[in-house]
């Protein structure tokens, strides 16, 4: 009888220590797996009215988001209040609003609920920031160049995201459409002679935070840096390297100004730095961005790409 229940005493206490042991392993597993949830990662583009929708592939829902005059009036904590609109039922793109540029910022995110996300919301202000909007160079000595940005403009900007909203930890998650409001112009001045030149203005951005759950119920966040509107300011220019090959010339005579405003500019792959994070801008000579280079004696435009008359990317003056 002693050993029968020396035994079963044995047996209780053994049982005790695997269901505590099992009990205390359990907890920090399960702090761990929902400290690091992570799932489908929305992101972000811009797209033109009147052209299809981005496709997407099922199970994911395209959000249009608001105007820049919108966003520029969120207040800390505010949800931006984006529309979902599907190429399906074409009633949804009635509540879109586009930029003065005419260009709509679309957010493509999994559908709720399992995975989904739930609304952006503002969190932080980041403030202006300096960004490029125009390069030109010129290795001629009787030669001036000019660039206005004004209104209907837009400059595509880098959007940033990140797991945690740390400094150091952002990477690139698409694109986002900034504007000029519809009656700001930003003129600078004129440059003259031997100079290689970005022409830069500034963008106001902002931290937004979103909510979204995993295929297993898990609660995870992802946090952006989006550009809320165009801040204006400058004009600012800042002095750049060598000159690139611009292999594409065409000549020009003494007196005679040369006007670009009708072709895409070339994409600066650090276009802006935020909080650690670098990125693109590109802006289009449009006929609210453009270029001018005037010649006081007979020279030659050349363009990286193509011609000047085509879409030349940068332009280099010489004589």
């Amino acid at each position: 009888m002693r050993t029968v229940h020396f035994s079963a005493l044995w047996r209780r206490i053994l049982l005790a220590t695997a269901a505590a042991l099992a009990l205390s392993l359990a907890v920090p597993a399960l702090a761990t797996a929902s400290s690091s949830a992570s799932g489908p990662r929305p992101y972000f583009t811009v797209w033109q009215p009147g052209t299809p929708l981005p496709k997407v592939a099922a199970g994911w829902q395209i959000r249009a988001l608001p105007s820049p005059a919108v966003m520029k009036a969120l207040r800390v904590g505010q949800a931006v209040p984006a529309v979902a609109v599907s190429a399906s039922e074409p009633r949804t793109l009635t509540a879109v609003r586009p930029n003065a540029a005419g260009l709509v910022n679309l957010e493509i995110i999994p559908a709720i609920p399992n995975p989904g996300c739930g609304s952006v919301k503002y969190i932080k202000d980041m403030g202006n920031v300096i960004t490029d909007v125009a390069q030109t160079y010129s290795t001629y000595d009787y030669v001036r160049e000019y660039f206005q940005y004004s209104q209907g403009q837009s400059s595509t900007l880098g959007v940033g995201i990140s797991s945690t909203g740390s400094n150091g930890t952002w990477s690139l998650d698409g694109t986002q459409s900034s504007s000029t409001t519809s009656s700001g112009t930003q003129d600078y001045v004129w440059i003259f002679g031997q100079q290689n030149d970005r022409w830069q203005t500034e963008f106001r951005w902002g931290k937004f935070s979103q909510e979204c759950t995993n295929q297993i119920g898990q609660t995870y966040y992802n946090y952006y840096l989006l550009p809320r509107y165009w801040g204006g300011g400058g004009p600012y220019t800042t002095k750049v390297g060598g000159v690139p090959s611009t292999p594409y010339c065409v000549p020009e005579l003494s007196s005679e100004t040369y006007t670009k405003n009708n072709s895409t500019a070339t994409t600066f792959g650090i276009g802006f730095s935020l909080v650690g994070f670098n990125a693109s801008a590109q802006t289009g000579y449009s006929t609210a961005a453009e270029v001018q280079f005037h010649f006081q004696r007979k020279g030659y435009l050349c363009g990286r790409n193509q011609d000047p008359g085509g879409a030349p990317g940068f332009m280099n003056a010489t004589g």
